[in-house]
């Protein structure tokens, strides 16, 4: 049963992906608008679950180490992992983001083998150098696809150059050099990242308040709070231009990534192994890329060697989990 519930962890983050494109698929949503709307929905969530919990009694009382550990694990997580994650969407679509952000599981490695003094075997060393693999085949496919769209970019920026000599040269030059650093897949990579460090972040929080779930509770809303202050402080509450599909979208989106969370715990309080369950989360690019196949296949390129790169992301954080 612990097993299922990471499987259906894995389809949550998936969809969760999925429903962001189709939100930012007209290109008018604001990030910080966005992420309001979908930490809502997550947030509301959330306290239900936690509520029930409250009730049955099963709630650890709050420290004052654990609550601040927490509260930098919602920054970390779900507030820059998730704008990272929304703006990398953006740039490079969800099947590539999905798979670029499993480097969570590479970066967290990274992180205890530093940090926490942690070993690291020779299979799960091989996985990791599978995962990497992976990775730079996403960025070398993702810089193609971005340098000809900056190419057509600086076409027509050229046929109009007569018109506005300057504000064409500069914007077409900015363009390029945005298509040459790759901005998606430092976004994705830097999504990744955050959510590892919210990761280790939550991990000692625990020592102090065993509750995986009051933890999430407390760094989604908190993420929460300082996302609306940024809006607010944007101005971008005066100006919402969210359409009504769009806010449906980033609700359901924050609700399935709320669920993957809440299910990734459940399958560890059924007694599956950590090992084991976090590589089946991490098999959500599969589920993205099967659905990016099916609904997305006029907005997003899926080529033959993204679809290879997905399985060594997949593969490669499967062998650096489990050994």
């Amino acid at each position: 049963m612990g097993y299922l519930f990471a499987v259906f962890s894995a389809m949550a983050y998936g969809i969760n992906d999925i429903l962001i494109h189709m939100g930012t698929k007209e290109g008018r949503a604001n990030t910080t608008q966005a992420l309001t709307v979908n930490l809502i929905a997550g947030n509301l969530l959330l306290l239900l679950t936690t509520l029930v919990a409250w009730l049955s009694g099963s709630l650890p009382p709050i420290n004052a180490m654990g609550l601040l550990f927490f509260v930098a694990a919602g920054i970390s997580a779900p507030l820059f992992g998730r704008v990272f994650s929304f703006s990398a969407i953006k740039h490079i679509g969800a099947t590539r983001t999905t798979s670029l952000r499993v480097s969570e599981t590479l970066f967290t490695m990274l992180l205890a083998v530093v940090f926490l003094r942690d070993s690291l075997s020779l299979l799960a060393f091989t996985g990791a150098v599978i995962l990497m693999g992976g990775v730079v085949i996403i960025i070398q496919e993702s810089s193609q696809l971005g340098q000809a769209s900056n190419t057509a970019s600086r076409e027509t920026a050229a046929t109009a150059e007569s018109k506005s000599p300057a504000a064409i040269s500069s914007q077409g030059y900015f363009q390029h050099r945005i298509g040459l650093l790759n901005v998606g897949t430092l976004l994705a990579l830097g999504a990744g990242f955050a959510f590892a460090l919210g990761g280790v972040f939550r991990q000692v929080a625990i020592a102090y308040i065993p509750s995986a779930l009051l933890g999430s509770a407390i760094g989604t809303f908190v993420a929460l709070v300082v996302n609306m202050l940024n809006t607010w402080r944007g101005g971008h509450f005066r100006n919402w231009n969210l359409t009504r599909r769009e806010i449906g979208f980033y609700a359901l989106g924050g609700i399935a990534n709320t669920s993957g969370m809440l299910f990734f715990f459940y399958a560890l309080l059924a007694g599956s192994s950590v090992s084991i369950t976090a590589a089946l989360k991490n098999t959500s690019p599969l589920f993205t890329l099967f659905l990016s196949l099916l609904i997305l296949r006029k907005s997003e390129a899926i080529q033959r060697r993204l679809v290879a790169s997905v399985f060594m992301v997949v593969i490669g954080a499967w062998m650096i989990v489990y050994f």
